[in-house]
């Protein structure tokens, strides 16, 4: 499954040359989220709404303040950018929320397969929704993280 994943991003095959920048922040963000995670499976345990109420507005507050140190107060992309932002949100929240109560209802081995195959999904949505080509390396990759998932729930 792992292995499907990383070939669903799509690596470049034509180099030999390994970023190593690159690497290590794909590493610190498989980390963190898997940090995420775990804190979040923990904390539904006691109340899942105030587990992911208390991450959105810690995470709001932390991107919110990086954000104006980097781009000031008019870094937000204007009130065109308002919708789709309010729309990520939305689905971010909701599933995280997800997430939570399938992690406090005793679901966390399935819950932690599925949701590790937003990489696949994310590249199947730019291939139907944005019509982006699938080169066979991503092609191949999306068929072996759906086979592992298959493997390890059957």
């Amino acid at each position: 499954m792992m292995v499907g994943i990383v070939l669903a991003t799509g690596p470049s095959l034509r180099s030999s040359r390994m970023p190593v920048r690159a690497v290590a922040m794909a590493v610190g963000a498989a980390v963190s989220m898997g940090l995420i995670l775990v804190f979040t499976a923990l904390g539904a345990a006691g109340s899942a709404v105030t587990t992911v109420f208390t991450m959105r507005v810690v995470a709001g507050i932390v991107a919110g303040a990086g954000l104006m140190a980097v781009r000031g107060l008019s870094g937000t992309g204007g009130r065109e950018a308002l919708p789709a932002l309010v729309a990520i949100g939305i689905g971010d929240l909701a599933s995280s929320l997800a997430f939570a109560h399938a992690a406090s209802s005793g679901m966390l081995s399935i819950t932690s397969i599925l949701s590790s195959l937003y990489p696949v999904f994310t590249v199947m949505f730019a291939w139907w929704l944005h019509l982006e080509r699938l080169r066979m390396v991503r092609a191949a990759g999306v068929i072996a993280a759906f086979a592992g998932v298959a493997l390890l729930v059957g």
